[in-house]
């Protein structure tokens, strides 16, 4: 009987889906660890599924477990519970793609003419939690499938926006710069 929580021929066949990737590990010891981070890194079969497939098809040589980590937790919670610290190098996926999708959606207010210090004390105001909000709690493995990145994005660009007025920005950007002048380090004279 199987150790793991997936039924062994969706593990067999993402495993293989993987190793068409070039570099990826031939001996069998390094691809039964790849099977185990499968099934307790992914959430589900759908998760499994979209990870090993996106990869196969995106990455240009094998980049470690990091390296599905990080594409599967540019989706998907990790049903083991390790969400942080890791990234992907697969184009598309690394830091600097998803830093360049923020700085689009974000580019009205760069154009405001704020400095790239004080964009946050101009957003920050407007994205408060109440106080007694609970974490948000982790899928199980049986939830309902989950909205893509591009869905999300998409919800997120339909969303009502406040605008701030004109004379609001101006006097934010005035408290920030007050601000940043009394917390200088003074110059030495020179």
């Amino acid at each position: 009987m199987s150790h793991y929580r997936f039924p062994d021929a969706a593990l067999l066949k993402a495993e293989s889906l993987l190793a068409t990737v070039p570099y990826y590990p031939r001996d069998q010891a390094a691809r039964l660890s790849v099977m185990d981070f499968l099934d307790s890194a992914c959430p589900s079969l759908e998760a499994l599924a979209w990870l090993c497939s996106t990869y196969a098809n995106r990455a240009r040589e094998w980049g470690g477990l990091s390296d599905l980590r990080g594409m599967l937790c540019s989706r998907f919670l990790a049903a083991d519970g390790d969400n942080t610290g890791t990234f992907c190098q697969v184009p598309g996926f690394t830091p600097q793609d998803f830093e360049t999708v923020a700085a689009a959606r974000d580019l009205p207010l760069l154009e405001s003419g704020a400095a790239p210090g004080e964009l946050l004390l101009l957003v920050a105001p407007a994205v408060k939690s109440p106080p007694s909000a609970a974490p948000l709690p982790l899928p199980s493995t049986a939830a309902a499938e989950r909205p893509s990145l591009a869905e999300l994005e998409r919800e997120l660009a339909a969303a009502p926006r406040r605008e701030l007025p004109a004379d609001e920005i101006q006097r934010r950007l005035r408290e920030v710069r007050e601000g940043l002048q009394r917390t200088a380090p003074e110059r030495p004279p020179e």
